[in-house]
């Protein structure tokens, strides 16, 4: 599928991948690998995930570091964004991969949710940083995302984005569940039909014939109007 006319150039954009060593890393690292000419970091608790991924880039930007550690612990991540901040300098794009490649029960499913959230807002002081501001997007199994309440916590960080310059958006992988059959089909992703869904009083659409690979990009691309939206994929890519 042929990406469409939305520019997604930005001068040596810098891009952070949480939870790249499992789910829909590969997805993630397809997406981003060829537009971080500023550099990719990888983060994972898995070192084994993280070098399995790093090792299935095809397109690889000049600069690629893996950072392994707890995404849990609010420590870790202070350490991990004064490495970025010391060694790339800025960051421009957050992808916060939180799909479990395994069943779990609702409360991991929450616990999954919060490592995100802590993700996110580590990562959100840095991008309070630039001065162009930037985007994060969470990428998110359906199940995670009605048993933890995806929609509350997105409008929470939205809002914080916010100040900070940062439109916060989700993808979320298994549009067959129940919660998400009602949503608007969008057969067709574009500028135009993403405005619609901007100005929409309940912004979630389901994304017929997409994936997380091709819409990552749009989601954050300077150019979409988004912050605060739900796209529904069917299509999944397990690593």
């Amino acid at each position: 599928m042929a990406y469409g006319p939305m520019s997604f150039e930005r001068i040596n954009p810098v891009a952070l991948i949480s939870g790249a060593g499992g789910g829909e890393a590969i997805a993630c690292l397809r997406a981003l690998a060829p537009r971080a000419d500023g550099g990719l970091i990888l983060a994972d608790a898995s070192e084994a995930g993280l070098d399995a991924s790093a090792d299935a880039l095809q397109r690889p930007p000049e600069r690629v570091s893996t950072l392994a550690f707890d995404p849990r612990a609010q420590g870790e991540w202070k350490r991990a964004i004064a490495f970025i901040a010391a060694h790339y300098g800025r960051l421009d794009w957050l992808a916060i991969n939180t799909r479990a490649p395994l069943p779990h029960s609702g409360k991991l499913a929450v616990a999954d949710l919060d490592a995100a959230l802590l993700a996110f807002r580590a990562g959100l002081r840095l991008l309070r940083e630039n001065v162009q501001g930037g985007a994060a997007v969470f990428v998110v199994d359906a199940r995670t995302a009605m048993k933890a309440n995806l929609q509350q916590v997105l409008r929470v960080a939205a809002k914080e984005g916010a100040t900070a310059r940062t439109r916060v958006n989700a993808i979320v992988c298994g549009g067959d569940a129940p919660a998400w059959r009602g949503a608007p089909a969008m057969p067709h992703v574009n500028r135009a039909a993403l405005e619609r869904l901007a100005k929409s009083n309940a912004p979630i659409a389901r994304c017929i014939g997409y994936d997380v690979e091709w819409l990552l990009p749009y989601a954050l691309s300077d150019e979409t109007p988004l912050t605060g939206a739900i796209l529904v994929v069917d299509e999944t890519r397990a690593l």
